[in-house]
């Protein structure tokens, strides 16, 4: 059809939550919201996915540069997550992997009843199992890989297929990362 631009409710000020999540995912802003609303062009889907490793500072579940494979599923409803989102999978082999510049990264996550053993390796190497159950809700839980030599790294986090005994699902997400400098 040729649409290259929209003008859209802004991401912070759309009222239903799936609106926001197109916005984010689809939608790039191009000037400053004026008002409610806001010009965005959309996103070339057909380019190749940008594989520049990510630089330090904070970023959320729904950076572009996450590499999801499998079964993965981003969510908008929890306004307790890091940037109001969480991208979440209880399907056994799913993966995602951040490539990073620096010296160590913080893996932020959700704990709940819900959640399963998460699997992180670093460049490859050996498996740092993450049980991320809990009785209650604990929001932006933090797991820092650091002391890496400083340049280019790897993390993949995977879902196991495993969990607590009294966890009543698989789910593992991702809410955020932090690469350290």
């Amino acid at each position: 059809m040729g649409i290259q631009y929209v003008v859209a409710s802004n991401v912070r000020s759309a009222n239903l939550r799936t609106v926001q999540l197109f916005l984010r995912l689809w939608l790039e802003p191009v000037q400053p919201r004026v008002g409610p609303v806001s010009l965005f062009r959309i996103r070339d889907v057909s380019a190749p996915r940008d594989t520049t490793p990510i630089g330090p500072g904070r970023y959320d579940d729904l950076d572009l540069r996450v590499d999801y494979q499998g079964p993965w599923h981003p969510d908008l409803q929890f306004r307790e997550s890091s940037g109001e989102s969480l991208t979440y999978s209880d399907t056994p082999g799913a993966t995602f992997s951040v490539t990073f510049n620096g010296r160590g990264i913080t893996y932020v996550f959700t704990q709940a009843v819900n959640r399963g053993i998460a699997e992180v390796t670093m460049d490859g190497g050996a498996k740092v199992r993450i049980n991320q159950y809990s009785s209650a809700t604990h929001w932006q839980t933090t797991r820092q890989f650091d002391g890496l030599k400083p340049g280019v790294h790897t993390m993949e986090v995977r879902v196991s297929g495993k969990r607590d005994p009294r966890s009543n699902g698989l789910f593992v997400d991702l809410d955020a990362f932090v690469v350290e400098p």
